[in-house]
């Protein structure tokens, strides 16, 4: 393995193992660490690395349109044969995505059709109207949810400053009327201020709480077209990143739902199963850096003959059954991480070990991770130099005794 290759691949580990919203803070720190070598940080090299970790992560991109909501970077979403464009599918748009800023490229464009099948259709927007309930509910919301977009207002104030330009064109000419020749020759002679020719570039979104999520109509897989069963992709990305007071997390999950249908309008069911994924990540770095990630595979068959008898009602079974896992999981995480004398905990208060993925953790581990203070309140000064200069001064204060006289035999 040639150093450019080793390089390579301890980028991608640091790339990979980033913390959710944390990326380009990350990379950043890897370009001074390789010093900004063209071989190794090739832009090739760091948009495949960045797209796996935004497809894995299901990263959240603010789309420059009023319309539309935040979009979710997944692999269900990808557009069929474009690179780094993915779907909308609340909106039904197609927006592209620079991976490694993490930014939207240009204007969202509406999708095509054949990008939501006729056949899954009643069921994709039926489980798009209870997700939509669901995440509501128990998700906090979008901090820009009624914030102001300021590409989506690009348009509207430009012709907004063309009718204030046009009003105060009018005002100055009823003010040269009432003004007097010398007065009018004086005011010429000042020099004019031209109006910028670029356009103003928006403000950096504020990232404090990112919450984004979407029922897509993926291709069918090998083993599913074999089995005669339709995938929907239910996808959910919530962040809650307060980088000013070192911490962060992230809270996602992504389900495929199997369906088999007896018309080809979609509307008779015939079975139906989910298997999904659900992670969480929390991430504090205050004197220190402390992760805990959990993972979780899910998988469950709608057995109620009820629930098949309607889209509809499928849609809530699914949504339910997802609720009450997400529900369960979050418990569990939070009675991992909770001191157990903590009346809030719902978790049993008996139980003195938990397990979180099948690794037993004790009551309060994340919290006893971090470093606790010494009884003066004063952290450890970890800088070795600091100590040899105090110790230096200090042997320098200190006045030196006279060297012990040798003591002899006897004397002359």
């Amino acid at each position: 393995m040639t150093s450019v290759e080793e390089k390579q691949r301890i980028l991608k580990f640091f790339l990979l193992e980033s913390p959710a919203g944390e990326l380009t803070d990350v990379l950043n720190e890897c370009r001074m660490l390789f010093g900004n070598e063209e071989a190794v940080l090739s832009d090739k090299f760091l948009q495949s690395i960045c797209k796996e970790f935004n497809e894995t992560n299901l990263h959240t991109v603010r789309l420059p349109l009023n319309s539309c909501p935040r979009g979710v970077v997944c692999v269900p979403g990808r557009v069929p044969g474009k690179e780094n464009q993915y779907i909308e599918p609340r909106t039904k748009h197609i927006f592209e995505i620079n991976h490694v800023s993490q930014a939207c490229l240009g204007f969202p464009v509406a999708a095509e059709s054949n990008l939501f099948p006729a056949q899954r259709e009643p069921l994709r927007k039926a489980l798009e109207d209870q997700i939509a309930l669901y995440v509501r509910s128990f998700f906090p919301p979008d901090s820009l949810e009624n914030a102001p977009n300021p590409l989506a207002n690009a348009q509207g104030n430009a012709e907004k400053d063309e009718k204030k330009e046009e009003l105060t064109k009018e005002e100055k000419d009823k003010k040269e009327l009432s003004q007097s020749a010398s007065e009018r020759y004086a005011a010429a002679q000042k020099p004019q201020l031209t109006k910028s020719v670029f356009p103003l570039l928006p403000s950096a979104p504020n990232r404090n709480r990112n919450l984004a999520w979407g029922v897509f109509s993926p291709e069918e897989t090998a083993e599913e077209k074999s089995r005669g069963t339709y995938p929907l992709a239910i996808v959910i990305a919530s962040r809650n990143l307060n980088l000013k007071n070192f911490w962060g997390c992230s809270w996602s999950s992504e389900w495929r739902v199997m369906v088999k249908f007896e018309n080809a309008a979609g509307t008779s069911l015939a079975a139906a199963g989910c298997a999904g994924t659900v992670e969480s990540c929390a991430h504090h770095f205050e004197e220190g850096n402390v992760q805990l990630r959990s993972h979780k595979d899910v998988r469950f068959e709608v057995e109620s003959k009820e629930a098949l008898k309607s889209v509809d009602k499928l849609a809530v079974e699914i949504v339910q059954r997802i609720k009450t896992i997400e529900s369960a999981l979050h418990d569990r995480t939070v009675a991992a991480t909770t001191p157990s004398t903590s009346a809030t905990s719902t978790a049993s208060a008996h139980a003195p070990m938990t397990t979180v993925d099948g690794l037993p953790l004790n009551e309060g581990a994340l919290k006893e991770c971090r470093r606790v203070f010494p009884i003066s309140r004063e952290t450890f000064d970890w800088n070795p130099l600091r100590h040899v200069l105090a110790r230096e001064i200090l042997a320098s204060a200190t006045p030196s005794l006279p060297p012990a006289s040798s003591q002899g035999g006897g004397g002359s």
